[in-house]
């Protein structure tokens, strides 16, 4: 789904064992939100992992990470954890109400990131937490999580890739794991 008013048809499709998206859209922060969201929903706590292969785009500014989402609206709670900069640069970016202005901080700290890398969110009750890791298997705590949001008993879980400009941004992710994926596949659109 597009998420957000004036955001250009982004495209998801799932191709050996890859999922691969190009998304458009204005930011994922301030008061509302404009990105391309491939997602499943989820009822209670769990968690998404993934491995973020490989990301391009006209923007060094592109988001490109995993999200929970409370509402597929444009102004929904959220908690995210985002690529940018080519993936060097690690944000932890919320809304803790709906409407409300987003928080965002820098999550790599004096680190720098590269694609190929691991992201995870796990959701227990209202704490959300946040993880990275190099090769799956050693996962280091992001700073500044968990982050206690209210939100709904179901969610939306997925995929985010927000371009920033009028072009386009590519993302491919792998290992992709979530709850309910063999009962409600992930949501997806259009050819790559």
């Amino acid at each position: 789904a597009d998420i957000g008013s004036g955001t250009s048809p982004g495209v998801a499709a799932f191709k050996q064992a890859e999922f691969r998206l190009k998304g458009f859209g204005s930011d994922i922060g301030n008061y509302k939100d404009g990105f391309l969201f491939t997602y499943v929903p989820m009822t209670g706590d769990g968690v998404i992992t993934v491995r973020v292969v490989s990301l391009g785009g006209e923007n060094n500014f592109a988001k490109v990470g995993v999200m929970m989402r409370g509402a597929l609206d444009e102004g929904a709670r959220h908690v995210s954890l985002l690529l940018q900069n080519e993936g060097k640069d690690l944000k932890t970016v919320w809304r803790g109400a709906a409407g409300a202005d987003a928080t965002t901080i820098n999550s790599s700290g004096d680190a720098v990131m590269s694609v190929p890398i691991w992201l995870r969110l796990v959701r227990s009750g209202n704490a959300i937490t946040a993880y990275h890791s190099d090769n799956g298997r050693a996962w280091r705590l992001v700073a500044g999580t968990p982050l206690t949001i209210e939100m709904p008993g179901k969610i939306y879980v997925g995929l985010a890739v927000c371009s920033r400009t009028s072009g386009s941004t590519s993302a491919t992710f792998d290992h992709v794991s979530v709850p309910g994926w063999e009962s409600a596949p992930p949501v997806l659109g259009g050819d790559l």
